[in-house]
């Protein structure tokens, strides 16, 4: 803030006597000592005028001279003391009283010099402030980005010079950081929808819009909490510095979150590698920060990875206070969570996690298991029950629970393993079909889908019902497998379900 007229007249260095109120709080532009009669002429305002009353001597009024200040816009009067005038004209402090200008009185032994040198001193101080206090936030900006501290650290610190909420979104990720009250979702939402259609103006009467400098992708605001009043410097100021520290912080986190994903994905690998991958499954857990006796859930959804849902899936387990990994694997997304909650909570946060996915996406979800040498069997579970999903018309979400027996069996064992399975028991009919163009297999399949009835069977496959018996009898014969003996069809059953 400018020295005011009240301040200069306070300092006590100066030794200075106010004869005349004046208005006290008018800030001071300038220091300027004049003896001419006509001294406005030679003003453009809000100065200190002294004098030593060369003019007065000269035969000006002070009425002439005092209205000639006052036409300037001058702040006030200081009349600084001589041997030829050892005290202030009379008429002087009448003429300032009646046009209510500031003045005061300067000792004899007052040099001109050390009141402008005081007020010069003050001038480069209020104009040093405003890059001392950058400097401090930028050393505090950057301690906080060092600490670790994040997005709500650098509000925390922006908070401090300017009033108001903030908080900072994206498009992808959406809320991100706060600062004061928690925007609503409505909010938000509406605050990005504005925002992206119109840059870096003001998308609403009460938020106010700024791009984050450096932020990974786009689509990335600090929003504020408008003001009614114009901004100080100081809080614009503090606003462009902090924009690129967030920008930088989303980085680092987009960073770390790459890696994680990376880290991730090769966990699932080892995961499925088998038991001799279990201490580098353990390795890999620690290394993601979870513990040895964590409850670890398995899930895997089939979702458009390359729109965002990878990011949409890590942002709700984190809003959930959830400490979560996830990966793309193929055309699916495999992901873990730390899971201490009940079977209904975890299909609640699976129908969440599918809103990433659209219209078309499935997930589902192992059981809670702890030890890295058990992460198979929810993985695998999880994998099962997506298919499961997949399979439904409506409900898009399948638990561990709703697996049939035989997929179970199923996941528990290596590719290489079902494909041999697989081979032994439908090998001769998939063989056969291809040299004789039939469908051995499809009548197989919907056979025992319809739980062995002929009759409906045969009218399925719009054939006879002895033809139906004559393609199961050849069946029969080349598998060596009877369908009147429950422990036959459960082979074929599960060797159909292999070739799925």
């Amino acid at each position: 803030m400018p020295m005011t007229v009240r301040e200069l007249v306070s300092d006590q260095r100066l030794r200075l006597d106010l004869l005349v109120a004046g208005d006290q709080d008018r800030a001071i532009r300038w220091v300027h000592s004049s003896e001419m009669p006509e001294p406005g002429r030679y003003l453009t305002g809000s100065e200190v005028v002294l004098t030593a009353g060369v003019w007065f001597m000269a035969g000006t009024s002070p009425e002439t001279w005092v209205a000639s200040l006052v036409q300037a816009r001058a702040a006030a009067v200081g009349f600084g003391l001589t041997p030829l005038l050892p005290s202030v004209p009379a008429a002087l402090v009448d003429a300032c009283r009646a046009r209510g200008l500031a003045l005061f009185r300067l000792p004899v032994d007052m040099a001109f010099v050390a009141v402008a040198e005081a007020f010069v001193a003050r001038y480069v101080a209020d104009h040093e402030r405003p890059l001392r206090d950058a400097v401090r936030r930028n050393q505090q900006l950057i301690a906080t980005i060092a600490d670790g501290v994040g997005i709500d650290g650098v509000l925390a610190i922006l908070r401090q010079h300017r009033t108001g909420s903030m908080f900072v979104a994206s498009r992808v990720r959406g809320l991100l950081a706060w600062n004061g009250e928690r925007p609503s979702d409505e909010l938000v939402a509406r605050a990005l929808a504005e925002a992206g259609a119109q840059g870096r103006q003001n998308p609403s009467r009460t938020v106010e819009a700024r791009a984050v400098v450096g932020a990974a992708g786009s689509g990335t605001y600090l929003f504020l909490e408008r003001s009614a009043a114009p901004e100080p410097l100081d809080a614009r100021m503090a606003v462009d510095q902090a924009l690129p520290y967030i920008g930088l912080e989303l980085q680092r986190v987009v960073a770390l979150r790459e890696t994680e994903r990376r880290i991730a994905a090769e966990l699932f690998d080892l995961v499925m590698a088998g038991p001799t991958m279990v201490p580098a499954t353990a390795s890999r857990l620690a290394t993601l920060h979870f513990g040895a006796d964590d409850p670890l859930l398995g899930f895997v959804a089939v979702v458009d990875a390359s729109g965002g849902a990878l990011d949409h899936i890590e942002a709700i387990l984190a809003a959930e206070g959830l400490r979560g990994v996830a990966a793309v694997k193929g055309t699916e997304v495999w992901g873990l969570a730390r899971w201490e909650r009940t079977l209904d909570e975890a299909r609640v946060l699976a129908t969440r996690l599918l809103e990433a996915s659209g219209p078309e996406g499935y997930i589902g979800l192992g059981r809670p298991v702890t030890g890295a040498e058990h992460l198979h069997e929810s993985l695998s579970e999880a994998q099962r029950a997506c298919r499961l999903a997949s399979q439904r018309r409506r409900e898009r979400v399948a638990t561990y629970a709703e697996v049939g027996t035989y997929q179970l069996l199923l996941a528990l064992h290596d590719e290489e393993t079902l494909d041999t399975f697989k081979g032994a028991v439908l090998g001769p009919v998939i063989e056969y079909d291809k040299r004789r163009g039939t469908e051995l297999l499809q009548t197989l399949e919907r056979f025992l889908s319809s739980g062995g009835e002929y009759a409906s069977t045969a009218k399925e496959l719009n054939i006879h019902v002895n033809t139906l018996r004559l393609r199961l009898a050849r069946v029969e014969s080349l598998t060596g497998r009877r369908l009147d003996r429950g422990d036959d069809r459960i082979d074929l059953h599960l060797a159909l379900r292999i070739g799925r």
